[in-house]
């Protein structure tokens, strides 16, 4: 990690007033931070019901069919052509 040097010194200053360290700063810092699911849990429920709703729909699951996909893929280049 770099760090600008003014900004690595404001933060050792600030740390020795704790009596801390920067590195201990820094990573308590970083375990402060949410968990990204969380994050993305947080911003998903900010949205208006119909756009979560669209969300929903446009995230790819597990369950999807990929060779279900490529066949109907096929058809459609066999039927249409290729783009």
């Amino acid at each position: 990690m770099t760090v600008d040097p003014d900004a690595a010194r404001r933060g050792e200053e600030f740390a020795s007033r704790l009596g801390s360290s920067l590195s201990q700063l820094v990573t308590n810092l970083l375990h402060s931070l949410p968990d990204s699911a969380l994050v993305d849990e947080q911003v998903a429920q900010s949205l208006s019901p119909s756009v979560q709703r669209l969300l929903g729909a446009a995230r790819a699951t597990h369950s999807v069919d990929v060779s279900g996909r490529a066949t109907f893929r096929a058809h459609l280049l066999d039927k249409y052509g290729a783009a």
